[in-house]
Formats: structure tokens, sequence, C-alpha cells
């Protein structure tokens, strides 16, 4: 990415006054601004961020990819140890973020090639990053770049905070790149194997923490550690318990399918070996305690008041849905697939909330539902129609599902879409095709189908 403009001394949305350039990374830059629009004039951080071929057909992809990314971020956000996003917006087919700035000192300050910390403040540090790590997580959401400098130690709390997320992971939308390019994000020494090939997992984040963590032990430069031999050397060269040993051998194995597949699963684990101190876990069990105590006087108060309105909503909606469904068996078992299809589509419309947005569709539409409309085209079908389907055959072509790339798309479209054929003579997988939803718009028409791909791994099918 080349910078077209520099943004230092420029005023956004009039109210973000840009001061200077703090950073840069594949396709973003980031700038410390203030916001003048409110009464102290706090310090927060803007990232500009430009998606590679401006193409009209592009730019309305990648607008969409980060409206949803922004959305990610700012469900993130509510998190106390997670940066808070402001604002986000588009001008001149350009993106910008702006988040909280955190004031503070980046772990690289804490843990640095030639210094070794203890066992016992490494665990204390292993469990302070998986904690955030959980969050993110949980979210579906791959950091994909962690590292101590995108980690900070707050100056108000002494608290780790986890910022610069891999964003920029979408904006890569030439062509004739490979595709593993627009996920190839991270840094050298912290990046696991498979994402260095471009496909990153949850697992690829436990293993940049376990890079932490020996780097934290032994003192070597995280460059160094590049294959299994140089890690048992490391850890050789320091006095650990064969607890931890096996910790952060488990964390660090070249075949992620053998690593912790997330952070809650490594903090269990974390804590199970290396029990949290007396005082810590009577502490955080009083905050939970008292947190469900206000919880359920704030619920008692407002559900009296709201029952009968949900409860009303919930039925017609139930009613309708159950209509659409009763009418979708009904066509699925005379084999009438183009009628089912169109069905198919006015159930998933009504179910994300008759409104058309790619977002509702991942936020709305649940995996009941999901599950329930892909069974019945599963059974009527012999198992050749379904989302079930489609998704392996897209996974057969692409090799991974999380990341969207129109490419991709268009070769499993090549694959079950022969629109000349009779349907007794359909190929499997070729329905449900969306075929109502974004029909004259086919980026968008495609993103959405790829969307309810994406929800059919989401949702376990």
């Amino acid at each position: 990415m080349t910078e077209k403009i520099s943004l230092v001394g420029k005023t956004l949305l009039s109210r973000y006054v840009v001061l200077k350039k703090i950073g840069r990374g594949g396709f973003a830059y980031t700038y410390l601004a203030i916001d003048t629009a409110l009464p102290n004039r706090p310090y927060c951080v803007v990232k500009l961020l430009s998606p590679q071929n401006p193409s009209a057909q592009k730019f309305t992809i990648a607008k969409k990819l980060f409206e949803r990314e922004a959305k990610s971020l700012y469900h993130l956000g509510e998190h106390d140890r997670i940066p808070r996003l402001y604002a986000h917006f588009c001008q001149d087919e350009q993106f910008y973020l702006v988040q909280e700035f955190i004031e503070g000192t980046e772990l690289s300050a804490e843990i640095k090639p030639g210094q070794k910390l203890s066992e016992a403040e490494t665990i204390k540090l292993l469990r302070e990053i998986l904690e955030v790590l959980k969050v993110i997580h949980q979210a579906n959401i791959i950091h994909r770049d962690l590292k101590p400098s995108n980690i900070m130690r707050r100056k108000k709390d002494g608290k780790l905070v986890i910022i610069d997320f891999g964003i920029v992971k979408e904006f890569n939308l030439e062509e004739n790149q490979p595709e593993s390019n627009t996920t190839k994000i991270g840094s050298s020494g912290y990046m696991a194997p498979e994402q260095s090939l471009g496909y990153p997992q949850p697992a690829s984040d436990i293993y940049a923490v376990g890079v932490i963590g020996v780097i934290a032990l032994s003192g070597l430069n995280p460059k160094q550690i590049k294959s299994e031999s140089i890690f048992e050397e490391a850890l050789s060269q320091v006095k650990l318990g064969e607890k931890m040993t096996e910790f952060l051998d488990k964390m660090m194995y070249l075949d992620f399918q053998r690593r912790y597949q997330n952070a809650a699963e490594a903090l269990e684990d974390l804590d199970d070996i290396f029990p949290r101190p007396i005082s810590e876990s009577k502490q955080k069990s009083q905050s939970k305690l008292q947190k469900i105590k206000y919880l359920g006087i704030a619920l008692g108060s407002i559900l009296g008041l709201i029952s009968i309105g949900i409860a009303a909503k919930f039925l017609t909606d139930t009613y309708v849905y159950n209509v659409g469904m009763e009418r979708l068996e009904e066509y699925l078992s005379q084999q009438k697939w183009q009628e089912a299809d169109t069905m198919t589509d006015k159930i998933i419309v009504q179910s994300i909330g008759n409104e058309l947005e790619i977002d509702a569709i991942e936020n709305n539409l649940r995996c009941q539902k999901l599950i329930e409309i892909n069974q019945l085209w599963k059974q009527y079908s012999d198992g050749n129609f379904g989302f079930t389907i489609q998704k392996e055959i897209y996974l057969e072509t692409s090799q991974k599902i999380q990341e969207y790339s129109e490419k991709n798309y268009r070769d499993f479209r090549n694959l079950v879409e022969y629109n000349s054929s009779p349907d007794a003579e359909k190929p499997p997988g070729y329905y449900p095709t969306l075929s109502t939803i974004y029909p004259q718009q086919e980026s968008l028409h495609s993103l959405a189908h790829w969307i309810l791909l994406e929800r059919t791994q989401v949702c376990g099918l």
C-alpha cells in the first residue's frame, strides 16, 4: 500500500484532528489523533485502510467486508481489555477506523532478547494474555498478529490490553493474486506454519502466545525460533518443571491439530496445571456473584414490561416460519425444486428480519432454522442438495471457508451451476441457489451465499 495523501494535520468527520503517524503495516497506516468533540479532547487512534484494487465491484465487496469487521471490533471493544471502536467510515474509496488510544507501554518493554522471566512470572503473563484472547476467539475472530508490540500494559491499572487486530486481512482484493496472499498476515517468528501458508486458525494465535512464553523464559529473539529443535534447545537452557515444558510444547506443535485449538482450551488447562492463587480465585468468584446479583435485579425490573410485546412478536414470527417450512417440505416432497428454492429464500429473508442486509444473515439467522432448512433439502434429494453438500464442495475447491474470495466462489459455482440442465439433472450442490437474493448484483449475491456457507460451518453442519 502506498500512502496517497498524509493525514497529518487533517480533520476527519469534523472532529478527529490527526497529529502524527505512529505505525504502518500491510495495507494500513495508523495515526494518533485527538477528539475535539469531547470536553477533555482525548487522544484516539485513526487507522487508514485501502483496498488494493479500487474497481467498483471490488470496492462494493470491500465495503461489506469492512462493515463486518468493524462490527466485530465494536462488539469486542465492549470488553475492558480490548480497545473500543469509536467510529468507522468510508471516504474517497478508503476506509477509516477510530479506536480508543491505550496509554501505556508495549509488552516488548517487559520481555526482550537477553532477559529472562521466571516460570511463575511467565505463567502469570500467559494467563493474562489468554484471558483476553479467549474473548476474541469466542467471538469467532482470529487476531493473526499477536506479538509483544501488539500487547499493551495499560498505565492506569497495569492490565494487559490486546491491540492492532488483523482487520486488513480482507483488503487485498487483487484478482490475480494467489488466495494465500489475502490471509498471510502476521510477524516473523510469531507466525504459525499454517498461517504463513495463508490458512490461519485460532490455534495460530495459540502458537504466537507460546512463542511469547518461550522468549520470556529463554531470552531468545523470536526470529531464532524456527523449528522444534530450536524450541527444545531454548527450553533446555532454562530450568523448567515438566508441566510447564509440556504446556508450552502443546502450544507450539508445528501441526496445529495437535495444539490447543483456542484460548479457552489453553486457559482451562493452564488453570488446571497451575491453579490460580487463592486470593485471586476468591476475588474472581466474588466479582462474578456481584455481577449475577445486579443482573438479576435488572432483569426482574424489565422483563415484566416487555414480556407481552416479545411474546406477541415471537408467536407471529413462529407462525410465519412454520407455515413457510410446511410449504417448503411440500415442494421438496414433490421434487418441485425451483419452487422450493424460492421458498427457501423467503424463509431466510423472513428469519433475518425482512431486511436484506448481508450482516443480518450472519447475525439473525439462527442455527436451528438453518439446520431445519438444510435437513429438508438433504432428506428429499437423497443428499444431493442443501447447504451441507455446498459447503463440502466449496471446501474441496478453496480448502478453507473462513475468508471470502470471489475467485474461489466462482470456482465453486462452476462446479455446481448448470442453468441449462433440467431439474432432474442438476449436479450435487446446485440447490439452494438464493436466486432472489441480490439477483441483479452478482458480487453481493455471491457474498451473501458465502456467508450462508460460513454460517453452515459455524452451526456445525
